[in-house]
Order: structure tokens, then C-alpha cells, then sequence
């Protein structure tokens, strides 16, 4: 789970830096981000991976669903 994690990561500040570029904003010109604002964030994306999670082992159980009733017919 820590290399999905890093992935994550990776993916995420790749995309935050691309949106950054795309609307001309510097490091300069951004403002820092309140204790309070990053506490909702960090909360926010670890709602968004439970959920996540939850997406994908529900496809899981779909999947070996699928094969079980394929395999009686």
C-alpha cells in the first residue's frame, strides 16, 4: 500500500503543479494554506481513498462474481 501511496503523491503534485502553470501562479504568488485549511484537506483526501477503496473491492466482488456465474453456465 506505501507504492499507492507515493503513486498518489506523485500523481497529485504533478496535477496541483500543471494546474499552477496553466493559471500563470508562481511560488511567489501563492499564499500559505492555514493549519485549519490542511487539516480539511488531509481529511478530505483520506475520505476520497476510503472511498476509493471501497469502489475497488466492490468491483473485486463483482469480477469473481462474474467468473463464478460464467463457470455455471
Amino acid at each position: 500500500m506505501h507504492d499507492m501511496d507515493s503513486v498518489t503523491k506523485h500523481l497529485t503534485d504533478l496535477l496541483i503543479e500543471d494546474v499552477f502553470r496553466k493559471h500563470d501562479i508562481s511560488q511567489a504568488k501563492r499564499k500559505p494554506i492555514s493549519p485549519e485549511e490542511r487539516d480539511k484537506l488531509r481529511d478530505l483526501v483520506h475520505t476520497l481513498q476510503a472511498q476509493v477503496e471501497d469502489f475497488l473491492q466492490s468491483q473485486k466482488v463483482s469480477s469473481s462474481e462474474d467468473v463464478e456465474t460464467k463457470r455455471k453456465k
